[in-house]
C-alpha cells in the first residue's frame, strides 16, 4: 500500500499586492489547509468546536464557490480580512505557522477508549484462522525471522511471517507474528513512509486482538513512533496521550511527554511545544532545567529573545545540569547571551559545546563563537590563541574555516598576499559562500595593504565572478572604490590629469552613492580647476567665464566651492575692465552688472561700479546724441539699480532727465513727467531743457547751460509750438551766437504768421547788422527776406537798404540774386529813382538771364522807358 496524498483542490487568492497559494490535501488520514506567506499577518484567532476565524491584516479576495471533498475540512471562505474554515463532526484541529505559511492540520478525534484498527483504516489488515501450526515449528518460524530481521532482510522476513499469519496459526505464536510483521514494516520506514503507516496500523492491530499481552507496552510504543517517522503527527500526538494514560511506568510517560513536546517543535507549533515541556516540568519536576533549556531553545527559534534570555538565566540557575544539555541548547544559549552582551557566559557556553560534543556540528562553529568572544572583549591574545588552535583542530569543518580567516583578517599585514593565499586554500576552495569570500576578502585586503592595486584589482573580479550573491559583495566593491581611488591619486601626483580624470569619472558612473564620494569629486574638481585656471592665466577672460559658469551649473556638489567662487569673481572682474579698457561701453555696461549682480560685496565692488557707472552714462550720451530714444529707455531699464542707487547726485539726475526727455520723444508724458519728479538738482541743464518742452519751465531760463545739441532738440520740439519762447531763449544763448541767429532764421520761416514773422526777421536783421559774431554762413538771405517785408510794407527806403546789403553779401548769380535785383529794383522804382531801379534791374538781366525774375524786370524796364518817353 503506497502512500498516497490525495490533492482535493487547489486554487489561488490575489491580492492587492502580491499572490499567494491556498490549497487543501488530504492522505486519508488527516487534511491539511495551508495559506502560503501569511503567518506574519494574523491579527487573532478564534477556535470552536467545528470552527476556526483567522483575522489577517491583510485583506483578502478569493472565489471560494469550488465544492469541497474532503472527509474533515467542511468548508472555506472568505471576507475581506477573515477566513473561516468550518470542519466535520468529530474532527480534531491545529493551526501552526510554518515556513512563513499558515497550516491548519484536521482529523478525526480519537477517544482513548475506542482504540481501532488505525486512523481512517476501517478494517484490520488481518484476520484471524482457524488453522493452527505446531509450537516446534513456529519457533522454527519465529526464530527464522528474527534471524533474518538482524540480518536487515527484511523482504525474506516479511514474506515468511506472512505466510505463517496466513497458515492460521493462533494465540501466542499470531500475537508474536504479528508483532514483528509491525516491527519489520517498522524497520522498512527507513526505505519509504508508507512502511511506518503499515506498521502503525499493525500494531494499532495488535493492541486491539491482544489488549492483555504482555507486548502492549511495546506496541503502544511503537505505534506512535511510526505514525511520528511517518509525519503523521496528530495521531502520533494522540497514540502518545494514550500511553500517558494507559501505562504506568514513568520513564516510559515522561517519554511520551516529551516526544509530544518534540513533535510540537517539529511541525512549527512552537507555542505548543512549550506548553507540552511545562506539562513535563509539571508531571516531573527533576526535569526542570532540561525542559527549561528546550523551551528557551524554542522561543529563541520564534525569534522571542527577550523571553528566551530570561529563562535561559533560570537554566544558568543549575550550572551543575549544564552538562546535561544537548548540543543545541547550549549554542542556543549562548548566542542569546551573546546578543546580550554578555560575553564572558556566552563564551563558556560555546566552550561546552566543543567540549561535550566535540563531534558534534555545531562544535567547530561553537569553538570559532568562542573566539568571537574574546574579541568582542578586545582579549586579543586569547583570541588569536583560541582562534589557532581552532583552525589547527578544526582544519575542514566550517568552524576550522572561520577561524582560519579571521586570523588572516587580524593579521592579514604580518604575511605576504601569496602566503596567505597557501595558507587559506582550504577556506577558499570551501563550498560555504561565505567562508571563501570571506576569505577572498582577505586577499583582497592583503594585495590592496601591500600596494599591489592591479593584483588586489584581478582578486576583485574573480571575487565578483565566483561569489555575486555573498554579503561580502558590498565590501569588495568597496575595496574597488578604494583602489580606484588611490590610483587616481597616484596619476594626480604625476600630473597625468587625463588618467585620473577618466579613472575616477568611471568609478562615479558605477558607484554614483560612493562613501569615497567626496575625495573622488575633490581630485576631479582640482584637475578641471586647473584646466579653467591656465585659461584664465592666459588672457582668456571671457572663455574663463563660460567654462566656470557651464562647470559650476552641471555640478552642484563642489567640494571647496569657495576657490571656484573666487575665480569667477576674478574672471568677471577681468573680463568687465578689458572691456572697459577697449571702450565696449554696452558691453561693460553688462560685463559690471553681472559682476555686482553675482558679487554684491566683491572685493572689487567699488572700481567695478565706477566703471558702470562710468560706461553708462557714456552710452546715454551716445544713445542722446543720436536720438535713440528707445534705447535710452531700454538701458535705463536695464541698469535702474545704478541709475537710481550708483554714482554722485549729477550722474542719477542727469541720467534721469535723459530718460524723462526719451519718455516724452517717445509718446510717454505722463511717465516723463514722473521721471522728472524724481530729479534732485533742478538746475541740471537736461532737467531744464526736459522741462520746457514738457511746458513744466514757462520763464526764459540761462540758455547758456544747455549745449548746441540739447538746443537742438529745444528747437525741434517748440518751434511749431512755441516759437515766440523758442525765439526769446535763443537771442540768450551766447555760446554760440551764430547758431542762435541760424536757429532764430530757420524759425521764422515756420511762422505764417506775416507780422509775427517779420517782427522775427526784422530783430534778426538788426542782430545780424550789429554783431557780426552772430552772422552765420547764408545770413544774407536774411537781408533779402528783411528787404522784401519791407518792401511789402512799403516802406521803401529800409528796403532799399536791406536789399542793397544782401546784393553785396550774395555773390551767387542764382535765383536768389535775382530775386534780390528785382525788388531791389522794385523798391527804387517806389522811390523814383529811375536810374538806381534800372541798374538794379539790368544787372539781374545780365547776372541771372534765365531767371523767372528776368522776364518781370524787362518789363518793369519797358515801364521805365515808357515814363521817360512821357516826359519828353
Amino acid at each position: 500500500m503506497a502512500r498516497t496524498f490525495l490533492l482535493i483542490l487547489t486554487f489561488f487568492v490575489f491580492f492587492s499586492c502580491w499572490g499567494a497559494g491556498v490549497y487543501v490535501r488530504n492522505n486519508g488520514h488527516f487534511s491539511e489547509f495551508i495559506l502560503s506567506g501569511m503567518a506574519d499577518s494574523i491579527v487573532s484567532v478564534s477556535e470552536g468546536d467545528s470552527r476556526i476565524m483567522v483575522e489577517l491584516i491583510t485583506p483578502l479576495a478569493a472565489d471560494t464557490a469550488s465544492k469541497f471533498n474532503d472527509p474533515f475540512i467542511k468548508s472555506i471562505s472568505i471576507d475581506g480580512h477573515m477566513l473561516i474554515v468550518n470542519f466535520y463532526k468529530d474532527t480534531d484541529y491545529t493551526l501552526s505557522k510554518r515556513d512563513g505559511d499558515i497550516l491548519i492540520t484536521a482529523a478525526k478525534v480519537k477517544k482513548s477508549e475506542d482504540i481501532q484498527l488505525g486512523y481512517g483504516i476501517e478494517k484490520p489488515v488481518l484476520k484471524g484462522s482457524d488453522r493452527i501450526m505446531e509450537d516446534a515449528k513456529a519457533d522454527d518460524v519465529l526464530k527464522e525471522v528474527d534471524g533474518s530481521i538482524a540480518e536487515e532482510e527484511y523482504a525474506y522476513a516479511l514474506a515468511v511471517t506472512e505466510n505463517m499469519l496466513n497458515s492460521g496459526v493462533e494465540g501466542y505464536y499470531r500475537q508474536e507474528a504479528l508483532f514483528r510483521l509491525g516491527m519489520i514494516y517498522f524497520k522498512m520506514g527507513e526505505e519509504a513512509d508508507d512502511n511506518y503507516v503499515f506498521a502503525s496500523q499493525i500494531f494499532d492491530d495488535f493492541i486491539k486482538e491482544f489488549p492483555d499481552s504482555f507486548r502492549k507496552k511495546d506496541a503502544l510504543i511503537k505505534s506512535a513512533e511510526a505514525k511520528e517517522m511517518a509525519m503523521l503527527f496528530n495521531e502520533a500526538i494522540f497514540s502518545y496521550n494514550t500511553i500517558i494514560k494507559s501505562l504506568r511506568d514513568r520513564k516510559i510517560r515522561k517519554m511520551a511527554y516529551e516526544r509530544i513536546a518534540d513533535i510540537y517543535s517539529r511541525s512549527g507549533q512552537y507555542v505548543k511545544a512549550i506548553q507540552a515541556h511545562e506539562d513535563v516540568i509539571k508531571n516531573f519536576k527533576e526535569s526542570f532545567t532540561l525542559q527549561k533549556a528546550k523551551i528557551g531553545l524554542l522561543q529563541a527559534n520564534r525569534k522571542d529573545y527577550d523571553l528566551a534570555y530570561k529563562t535561559f538565566l533560570t537554566v544558568l540557575d543549575n550550572k551543575s545540569q549544564l552538562g546535561l544539555l544537548e548540543a543545541e541548547e547550549l549554542y542556543t544559549m549562548a548566542d542569546v547571551f551573546a546578543k546580550r552582551s554578555q560575553f564572558d557566559i556566552a563564551r563558556e557556553l560555546y566552550e561546552k559545546v566543543y567540549a561535550l560534543y566535540p563531534s558534534n556540528e555545531l562544535a567547530d562553529v561553537a569553538m570559532y563563537y568562542s573566539a568571537n568572544m574574546y574579541a568582542k572583549q578586545n582579549n586579543d591574545k586569547a583570541t588569536d590563541a583560541r582562534l589557532d588552535i581552532c583552525r589547527q583542530v578544526y582544519k575542514t569543518k566550517k568552524g576550522g574555516l572561520m577561524c582560519a580567516v579571521l586570523y588572516a583578517i587580524r593579521h592579514v599585514d604580518e604575511k605576504a598576499p601569496l602566503e596567505w593565499e597557501k595558507e587559506l586554500k582550504p577556506a577558499l576552495d570551501s563550498q560555504d559562500i561565505d567562508i571563501r569570500s570571506e576569505a577572498e576578502l582577505v586577499l583582497i585586503n592583503a594585495y590592496f595593504n601591500n600596494n599591489e592595486y592591479d593584483n588586489a584589482d584581478k582578486r576583485v573580479d574573480e571575487f565578483i565572478k565566483k561569489n555575486f550573491t555573498s554579503e561580502s559583495l558590498p565590501e569588495v566593491y568597496r575595496i574597488r572604490q578604494l583602489i580606484t581611488l588611490t590610483k587616481a591619486r597616484a596619476a594626480y601626483k604625476k600630473s597625468d590629469y587625463a588618467v585620473a580624470k577618466q579613472l575616477i569619472e568611471d568609478m562615479l558612473s558605477v558607484f554614483p552613492d560612493t562613501e569615497f564620494k567626496r575625495e573622488a569629486l575633490e581630485i576631479l574638481q582640482d584637475i578641471s580647476f586647473g584646466d579653467i585656471r591656465d585659461m584664465f592665466a592666459a588672457g582668456y577672460n571671457k572663455e574663463t567665464i563660460e567654462a566656470l559658469t557651464k562647470y559650476l551649473t552641471e555640478n552642484t556638489e563642489l567640494i571647496n566651492p569657495e576657490k571656484w567662487m573666487f575665480m569667477l569673481q576674478e574672471a568677471k572682474f577681468a573680463y568687465a575692465k578689458e572691456l572697459y579698457t577697449d571702450e565696449n561701453l554696452f558691453d561693460t555696461i553688462i560685463a559690471a552688472s553681472e559682476y555686482l549682480t553675482s558679487f554684491p560685496n566683491g572685493i572689487h565692488k567699488y572700481e567695478i561700479s565706477n566703471m558702470l557707472v562710468d560706461s553708462v552714462s557714456r552710452t546715454m550720451d551716445e544713445y542722446y546724441m543720436n536720438k535713440e530714444f528707445i534705447k535710452i529707455i531700454s538701458l535705463y531699464e536695464m541698469n535702474t539699480e545704478v541709475i537710481t542707487k550708483g554714482g554722485d547726485e549729477p550722474f542719477r539726475d542727469k541720467m534721469k532727465s535723459y530718460t524723462a526727455f526719451a519718455l516724452y520723444k517717445m509718446g510717454m508724458h505722463d511717465q516723463s513727467s514722473e521721471m522728472l519728479d524724481t530729479v534732485v538738482d533742478t538746475a541740471n541743464p537736461y532737467f531744464m531743457m526736459t522741462s520746457i518742452i514738457l511746458g513744466r519751465i514757462t520763464e526764459q531760463v540761462n540758455t547758456d547751460v544747455f549745449t548746441k545739441g540739447m538746443v537742438d532738440f529745444i528747437v525741434q520740439e517748440l518751434e511749431t509750438t512755441n516759437p515766440d519762447y523758442l525765439v526769446e531763449m535763443l537771442k540768450g544763448y551766447t555760446k554760440d551766437k551764430t547758431y542762435a541767429s541760424k536757429q532764430i532764421y530757420s524759425i521764422s520761416k515756420g511762422v505764417f504768421d506775416d507780422l509775427k514773422r517779420e517782427t522775427i526777421l526784422f530783430d534778426l536783421y538788426n542782430r545780424l547788422d550789429t554783431d557780426e559774431t552772430t552772422r552765420f554762413e547764408g545770413y544774407d538771405e536774411v537781408y533779402l527776406d528783411t528787404g522784401i517785408a519791407y518792401y511789402k510794407r512799403n516802406n521803401f527806403e529800409n528796403a532799399v537798404t536791406a536789399l542793397e546789403k544782401f546784393k553785396l553779401n550774395h555773390i551767387p548769380r542764382d535765383e536768389k540774386r535775382a530775386e534780390g535785383l528785382y525788388y531791389l529794383g522794385k523798391s527804387y522804382m517806389k522811390l523814383n529813382k529811375n536810374e538806381e531801379s534800372t541798374n538794379a534791374l539790368m544787372e539781374l538781366l545780365e547776372s541771372v538771364p534765365d531767371s523767372v525774375y528776368a522776364s518781370a524786370a524787362r518789363g518793369e524796364l519797358e515801364e521805365i522807358e515808357w515814363r521817360k518817353n512821357l516826359k519828353k
